[in-house]
């Protein structure tokens, strides 16, 4: 049989993660400009990631202290920065219309950053407000101002099409907003008078717990991306077992800290036992790889302006000595439904179709529409960011490890 006529045999691809990890090393001491050498590369890069995010609700930071370290100046280091930028409004029953007062998009839209979301999952709605043809009096604005301020609640068909449809007021939206200037500063929003507005602080609480498995320094992997690994072999593709595989390592850390994180009886499971003796289950890190100590944490709950949260942490890391901890970590948790804007670029496929996003055709194979459900899954529950930044033993030099996607 010619080549061509052959069947060919469908083979998975390898694991793919939307996930994105970054690591490397950095100075110490940090020379405060642009034009500071290496000592701002980690930092720069956290502040990049966390700009990333426009909708960030839970912010947790996890300080460790083992022997004579302190986690208490970073603890109240970071609230200090925090608690008093920390802010947002909550407008309610929002006509959408309203928002597009000229004072208003000059004001706050068209200078400094605004951060707006809807409490109401079932709508979404993009209009460029930046747009310079998007100005009050072209067709365009007044079309889309119209349309806004006469969106029907509900839409009863028959009704319409019997030509007895009742006049309804427009729909509105519960709506959180944060606003800075473009320095990051958070500042105040003025609205217009027909939007009800009340401002909220986000919630900052330190808590700390004692007698704890702590990562042990010395226990982290170096900071290096990981590399690809070639095919060995034909078949589906395997992941090759390495007894010290760092994908491991981070695997039973990151379990470790979102007990941490999660407090009350999960804690407990990461409690420090005597020589010799594991938790019940080995949640976590192995007991080889940690130290007793306790652990600080950090919460900051509420619509965290993504430009206020980077300015925070690159003041607060700018001015602190990471060499007085065996590490730190930061992580940053969406909104519910705010949508993953910085990871993806293009709407998933659609299950049950045999086409790409922009149209073109895509050969299709046996379990492609399992994958591409499992491709939708992935991308629903998926995201925020995480960064773990730990200073070299005996060096001047930090290492920083930073996921996003999460």
């Amino acid at each position: 049989m010619n080549a061509h006529h052959k069947k060919a045999s469908y083979r998975p691809p390898p694991p793919k993660s939307l996930s994105r990890y970054a690591a490397g090393t950095s100075e110490l001491a940090v020379v405060e400009g642009a034009g500071g050498a290496g000592g701002q590369q980690g930092l720069r890069r956290l502040a990049e990631t966390a700009q990333r995010l426009p909708f960030g609700w839970q912010f947790d930071a996890i300080i460790p202290s083992i022997g004579a370290s302190s986690s208490t100046d970073m603890a109240l280091k970071l609230k200090a920065a925090l608690a008093p930028n920390a802010s947002f409004y909550l407008c309610e029953q929002v006509n959408l219309a309203d928002i597009l007062e000229p004072a208003f998009l000059s004001s706050f839209v068209r200078q400094g950053s605004l951060v707006a979301l809807s409490t109401d999952d079932a709508e979404v709605i993009e209009i460029s407000l930046t747009d310079p043809a998007f100005r009050a009096g072209k067709p365009g604005f007044e079309r889309t101002k119209r349309l806004l301020r006469d969106w029907p609640t509900r839409t009863d068909l028959l009704d319409a099409l019997q030509g007895q449809g009742v006049p309804q007021e427009g729909k509105r939206f519960d709506l959180l907003m944060a606003y800075t200037d473009e320095a990051g500063a958070a500042q105040p929003i003025t609205f217009p008078s027909s939007i009800r507005s009340r401002v909220l602080s986000s919630s900052v609480t330190l808590r700390t717990l004692p007698s704890l498995a702590v990562p042990a320094s010395n226990a982290f992997p170096r900071a290096e991306p990981p590399t690809k690994r070639a095919r060995t072999s034909s078949g589906a593709f395997r992941r090759a077992v390495e007894q010290d595989d760092p994908a491991r390592f981070w695997d039973e850390y990151r379990e470790w800290a979102g007990l941490i994180r999660l407090g009350g009886d999960a804690e407990e499971k990461l409690r420090w036992t005597d020589a010799g003796q594991e938790g019940e289950e080995g949640w976590g890190l192995g007991r080889e790889l940690c130290e007793k100590g306790e652990v600080t944490v950090l919460s900051c709950d509420g619509l965290l302006h993504p430009k206020m949260l980077s300015r925070a942490l690159e003041d607060v890391l700018t001015g602190s000595n990471l060499s007085a901890l065996p590490f730190l970590s930061l992580s940053l948790t969406p909104f519910p439904h705010a949508p993953l804007s910085h990871l993806s670029s293009v709407s998933p496929p659609v299950v049950g179709t045999s086409k790409r996003p922009n149209g073109k055709k895509r050969k299709r194979g046996r379990g492609r529409g399992e994958e591409e459900e499992a491709d939708r899954e992935r991308m629903e529950d998926e995201g925020g960011w995480e960064a773990v930044l730990r200073p070299q033993d005996g060096g001047n030099q930090f290492e920083w490890h930073i996921w996003e996607g999460l």
